[in-house]
């Protein structure tokens, strides 16, 4: 359609020209050039662009309907969805069974090695989260996660940053124990590891939902444990790490991350990677999980030990609903990644200045933002939120 109409207005454009440069007796045959049949093709193209704009209207208005019926089927279906803690003991086999079968990152060796070293009761360091569905009344897990619960320094009141937990392969071999409650000069952190995701009952996976209710959970558990509970996740930035060892090879990745110089260039490199991101074109999905959630990019970490999980990401959820909310709209609304006010300062490196429009510094247990100055200023400045 678009080629046919370019060419009837490159016709036109050179008649046009040939009109305003002839003269005399052939400036009299062009005026009197019979363009009827150019104009009837002209009305063709337009009624079809017409009929085509109503029969997009009509398959939004049928792709509107279908949005809310499946939003009415959804809401009628959420009530045989249930999230809970998933306990050790025989009585929990199946849900253990279809735990290990679904895992997506770190695999276990089998089911025993998965409770053994990953499912303790709600006293223990590390546990496991599902919401399932129930038909017929038979239980499916539709999405679980598994944490580890441990205790870091405080830095203004709060996790330092930078101890925040980065090595997976000391998480995976943890055993489970006790959780021992936080000292003076600690704060207890609830680290998100690892995920697994049913294969039926999509309609009720939501892994959005699903940290929804973990967040929940230990907001809960805060008040009944009498601390603050902060939640953080170590994730892989695996689109990263491949795009790394393509570039220049596993031997360099390897040689740059064996000392702090090749670190630094490493996490030059990830705050680029993050920021050059877009959402809708070419999003990293794990980022864009938990970004949209409302958590923030806390720290980076490296383990020159793994061969595939060699650079970590810490995301942190802040314990305040209302601030957590506030992050949540600057990423979704004006696509700013809040970080760390020692990740934001790498952005005013030279090599990464051009960036720095796409990210703000949070200080996520005071009130620092920069331009604009705190949080509720800057959600002023987002469309449509409340705080």
């Amino acid at each position: 359609m678009g080629i046919k109409i370019n060419v009837l207005v490159d016709t036109f454009k050179r008649w046009g020209r040939a009109v305003s440069t002839l003269g005399g007796e052939d400036a009299d045959v062009l005026n009197k050039f019979d363009i009827a049949p150019l104009m009837d093709k002209l009305g063709a193209i337009n009624s079809a662009e017409e009929q085509l704009a109503e029969q997009r209207a009509q398959l939004d208005a049928k792709a509107a309907d279908l949005a809310l019926r499946r939003s009415v089927v959804e809401q009628s279906l959420s009530q045989y969805v249930f999230f809970g803690q998933i306990e050790p003991g025989e009585e929990n086999s199946d849900f253990h069974r279809q735990l290990f079968e679904n895992e997506k990152v770190h695999f276990a060796k089998d089911v025993d090695d998965m409770v053994n070293m990953r499912i303790g009761d709600k006293g223990s360091c590390k546990r496991a989260f599902a919401r399932w569905a129930v038909n017929n009344g038979v239980p499916e897990i539709t999405a679980g996660i598994f944490t580890f619960m441990t205790n870091v320094a405080v830095s203004g009141g709060a996790p330092s940053y930078r101890d925040l937990l980065g090595d997976i392969d000391g998480v995976l071999e943890h055993p489970v124990e006790a959780y021992t409650p936080p000292r003076a000069g600690e704060v207890a952190v609830a680290v998100l590891y690892t995920i697994s995701k049913g294969v039926n009952y999509r309609w009720a996976e939501g892994g959005r939902k699903l940290v929804e209710n973990i967040y929940a959970h230990f907001q809960k558990e805060m008040v009944e444990r009498g601390h603050p509970i902060y939640l953080t996740t170590l994730s892989p930035i695996r689109g990263f790490t491949l795009a790394m060892e393509a570039e220049l090879g596993r031997d360099k990745v390897d040689e740059l991350l064996a000392n702090d110089e090749g670190q630094d260039y490493f996490r030059q490199r990830m705050m680029q990677y993050f920021c050059e991101l877009d959402e809708k074109d070419r999003p990293d999905e794990v980022m864009n999980f938990h970004l949209g959630n409302g958590a923030s990019i806390c720290d980076i970490k490296f383990n020159p030990s793994s061969k595939k999980d060699w650079a970590m990401v810490n995301y942190l959820y802040h314990p305040d609903p209302e601030r957590l909310a506030m992050c949540k709209a600057l990423y979704l609304q004006k696509q700013i990644r809040s970080m760390a006010p020692h990740l934001y300062e790498l952005m005013e490196r030279e090599e990464l200045r051009g960036h720095i429009e796409k990210t703000k510094p949070v200080d996520l247990y005071g009130d620092r933002i920069n331009a604009p100055s705190n949080m509720r200023a800057a959600l002023e400045l987002l469309p449509n939120t409340a705080p």
